[in-house]
């Protein structure tokens, strides 16, 4: 049974049902699996750092028609590993099951709620706005500043998120003025002229929920070619949503 993902210096590792033992919890169960990734660490001559570790437990709960996640309160419980370097007894953050935690650069939550991916994505548009206007770049460079950094910053989150238009509308307000005035157009002028393809005479500037559709179908696509986990891990979720 996977238990882990390792990624450089990132690792994942998890537990369910199907590997726990009789008579013991999941969070009993973790505890223990982790505790042995902690030594062999150290043994190895490195150390996991307890302080930056944090995790969630997932428990459905029923509600009407839904199936909803359980609070920490709902179900209570703590993970306590020992630091294998110092053997102090530490406690290890859990997180809300509506709590993002930032992995590779994307902040997902199991529940699914992205306030908070969409705050850091607003926040991250705003500031590199700000310091374009504020910047001595011209026209030609203000685009080559979009293309070749905020556009590709975006296309690493949205293949992950779900956005509806208001959202991307809300940060394309962003994004649009500059663009338009690099282009030497007056920045209040109608967006149809930014979004429009280059044949119907537009910029051929990609809308972010446009941009958000299109990176899911690469990613998918991309991924079930190659048929690797993740590949392999939508088409379980896929077939299982036809059933």
């Amino acid at each position: 049974i996977k238990v882990a993902d390792f990624f450089i210096d990132d690792t994942a590792t998890g537990t369910n049902a199907n590997a726990i033992p009789p008579g013991e919890s999941v969070l009993e169960h973790l505890r223990r699996t982790e505790q042995i990734h902690a030594d062999l660490l150290y043994v190895s001559g490195h150390r996991l750092a307890l302080d930056k570790c944090a995790y969630y437990v997932i428990h459905f709960k029923r509600k009407g028609f839904e199936y909803q996640h359980k609070s920490i309160d709902e179900d209570p419980g703590e993970l306590i590993l020992r630091d294998a370097e110092t053997g102090k007894m530490v406690t290890i953050k859990r997180l809300e099951p509506d709590d993002a935690h930032k992995s590779l650069g994307i902040h997902i939550a199991p529940s699914g709620h992205q306030k908070h991916q969409y705050d850091i994505l607003y926040n991250k548009i705003k500031k590199w706005a700000d310091r374009v206007q504020t910047s001595s770049l011209r026209g030609r460079e203000r685009l080559t500043a979009y293309d070749a950094y905020l556009e590709k910053s975006i296309l690493h989150i949205v293949s992950s998120t779900n956005f509806t238009l208001k959202q991307c509308r809300e940060l394309a307000k962003l994004i649009s003025p500059i663009l338009l005035h690099a282009n030497g157009i007056q920045r209040n002028c109608a967006r149809i002229v930014l979004y429009s393809t280059h044949n119907n005479a537009g910029l051929n500037v990609t809308h972010i929920f446009h941009l958000q559709g299109l990176e899911k179908l690469r990613f998918f696509f991309t991924h079930v070619r190659r048929q690797d986990t993740t590949g392999k891990l939508m088409m379980i979720s896929l077939m299982y949503t036809q059933l």
